[in-house]
């Protein structure tokens, strides 16, 4: 069973933490959308299936719930921590002239400037700012997400549902484990590390060692939001070389480095 701590309840959007104990592999029962809201995962993967097609949802990656369409889920690495930001009854008023109806089948892109933005806005909610302050965050973080809807990465499969699901099982499965090399991934997925690591870059829009590394980024600024304390030890716990590792990679994907995104993100009472 869900359960959610609301951070922003206002007339416009509404922003809540979702934690999911998941379902395990299987699907489980269909829900009934009512309501546009952006779905953002910081931590977990899971697959969801919406109007019978199913796409892979990590946390370099978010998407859009659409009123009527019918969705279940599968938690595939356990259960899952999302915000959910309800987009209002004038929904209109978030398109800025795209068609939100048909970015909803669609995964929207999360680079690590995107992440960062989630988690500023998840630092600024655990240290009681005002609901002034949040909305803004708020919305400028939807203005990223809508933007990035134009990227490779949120576009359509080729041709075909062979690559598409291939595609699909490889993101699931580096969502669980990182660490696989693309060798690995292919005799897993019976493939050739050539056709895996075309097929990868054709359907996302990035080369998939550039997906794993958004992964390991994703994943920092999460723990880096919970105070995570050596930086040492969360190197490697992500699958880092070493801390000067972590600290170049996260510096390179977010323009600051490890000690300060932790006193920016940490909890008020770990800074």
């Amino acid at each position: 069973m869900r359960d959610s701590r609301v951070l922003v309840d206002g007339p416009t959007l509404r922003v809540a933490r979702v934690f999911c104990p998941g379902y395990g592999r299987r699907f489980g029962p269909v829900e009934q959308v009512a309501t546009a809201t952006i779905v953002l995962p910081s931590r977990g993967v899971f697959r969801r299936r919406v109007n019978g097609h199913d796409r892979v949802v990590d946390p370099a990656s978010a998407y859009l719930r659409w009123p009527g369409d019918e969705e279940q889920y599968a938690h595939p690495g356990g259960g899952d921590v999302c915000t959910a930001i309800v987009l209002g009854p004038d929904v209109g008023a978030w398109s800025a002239g795209q068609d939100l109806a048909g970015l909803a089948h669609r995964l929207i892109r999360v680079a690590p400037p995107v992440a960062l933005a989630h988690h500023r806005l998840l630092s600024r909610a655990r240290s009681g700012a005002d609901p002034v302050e949040l909305t803004d965050l708020t919305a400028a973080l939807v203005a990223e997400l809508l933007a990035a809807t134009g990227s490779p990465e949120g576009g359509a499969a080729p041709a075909g549902a062979r690559p598409h699901r291939l595609v699909e099982d490889a993101r699931e499965l580096l969502s669980c484990a990182p660490d696989l090399t693309l060798p690995e991934l292919a005799a897993m997925l019976r493939t050739s590390p050539w056709w895996l690591s075309r097929m990868f870059r054709r359907v996302t829009g990035v080369t998939l060692h550039r997906y794993r590394t958004h992964l390991r980024v994703s994943a920092a600024l999460d723990r880096l939001g919970d105070g995570a304390g050596s930086l040492a030890g969360l190197a490697t716990e992500l699958g880092f070389a070493d801390q000067a590792h972590l600290s170049r990679v996260v510096r390179q994907c977010t323009g600051l480095p490890p000690g300060r995104l932790r006193a920016l993100l940490a909890p008020a009472k770990t800074r």
